[in-house]
């Protein structure tokens, strides 16, 4: 149909997704009447392979031929953010987690990430050095593109499942809220938490902190997420800015960099993403900023936050290939006033 066809180019955690069925939950299951196929995250590759039981290693194209029936269509995430430090501009939950599975028909893909608030990861949209408006990398709309046409099409959150979250000892609820009915082919639920307690979470021998996701109460699959950053140095000079943090990254990974000017306490500009080697310094032109859409002509002050991301994929319920994503940000607030 060619609506919504994307042509863009595509302390450190241990986190455990924990998967299973118990037998009492089978009565809250929500029975979509639509099926699945693989088809998530474009960009990620097999490298990313996770391990999921004893020593069964699958990758997310493995996973995805388990699937049963494909001429439907699924989509499926957990996302873990964890800020240690708060946000003194606009504050943020310290741990947010969001976990959506939607099975669909009859709509495309980049309608369903749309809608599904499923859209692929910025971080994989952006080419190192690259600075761009966050706007430009979403496809939001609240026009239904598929009103007045009479085929048949559902898209249905699917419950899977009680899912907890441990951070350490700490056990945490996920519960399931209603999807709004914002289309009437568009029903189910999905799983949202924030928790503004301090994270505290334990450190093992080897320096990282286990996270873990349990399903019905039953452990599965381990990927290791990234170690926290610390923003030692943030300074605008004449509009450049200059960035350092400790510790490094990896020699090819990136940092991805959320930039937003103020202007008495309100947003002002464009909020920028930038993805920049991870590798304890940067600086970034005030032309590139500017162009991109960057409030700091204008603006009194710059909000950096640093984003560091590791994913994998793991098998829930009749979910073939559901992504986990473990995201670890920092924020910090400079004037862009002498």
């Amino acid at each position: 149909m060619g609506r919504f066809r994307d042509t863009r180019p595509a302390p450190r955690y241990l986190v455990k997704v924990v998967v299973g069925h118990h037998p009492g939950s089978a009565k809250r299951r929500i029975l979509a009447c639509v099926g699945f196929s693989a088809s998530l995250c474009a960009g990620c590759s097999p490298e990313n392979a996770i391990h999921r039981g004893e020593g069964d290693e699958y990758t997310r194209g493995e996973l995805a031929s388990a699937n049963p029936d494909p001429q439907r269509a699924q989509l499926g995430r957990i996302h873990v953010l964890m800020q240690p430090n708060r946000d003194r501009l606009e504050p943020e939950p310290e741990l947010q987690v969001q976990a959506r599975f939607v099975e669909y028909r009859g709509v495309e893909e980049d309608f369903v990430r749309s809608r599904a608030n499923l859209s692929r990861l910025e971080a994989r949209l952006l080419s190192t050095g690259e600075c761009v408006p966050s706007t430009s990398l979403r496809h939001d709309s609240e026009d239904d593109p598929y009103a007045g046409e009479e085929e048949p099409r559902e898209l249905s959150f699917v419950d899977v499942g009680d899912i907890r979250l441990l951070i350490g000892e700490h056990e945490r609820l996920i519960p399931m809220v209603l999807v709004p009915d914002i289309l009437p082919y568009v029903s189910g639920v999905e799983y949202l938490h924030a928790d503004d307690s301090a994270l505290t979470p334990s450190v093992t021998p080897d320096g990282r902190t286990p996270v873990s996701l349990l399903i019905d109460g039953r452990r599965s699959t381990t990927v290791n997420a990234p170690q926290p950053i610390h923003l030692d140095e943030v300074k605008v000079d004449r509009g450049n800015l200059t960035l350092r943090w400790a510790p490094p990254g990896s020699s090819t990974d990136n940092l991805t960099l959320r930039l937003q000017a103020f202007r008495d306490g309100a947003p002002i500009g464009e909020e920028v993403l930038c993805a920049v080697p991870d590798s304890g310094q940067a600086e970034l032109s005030d032309s590139d900023l500017r162009a991109a859409g960057l409030g700091t002509d204008t603006g009194q002050l710059l909000r950096v936050a640093a984003a560091r991301i590791e994913s994998g994929y793991t098998q829930i319920a009749r979910f073939g290939a559901v992504e986990l994503v473990v995201e670890m940000r920092t924020q910090s607030v400079v004037s862009l006033r002498p």
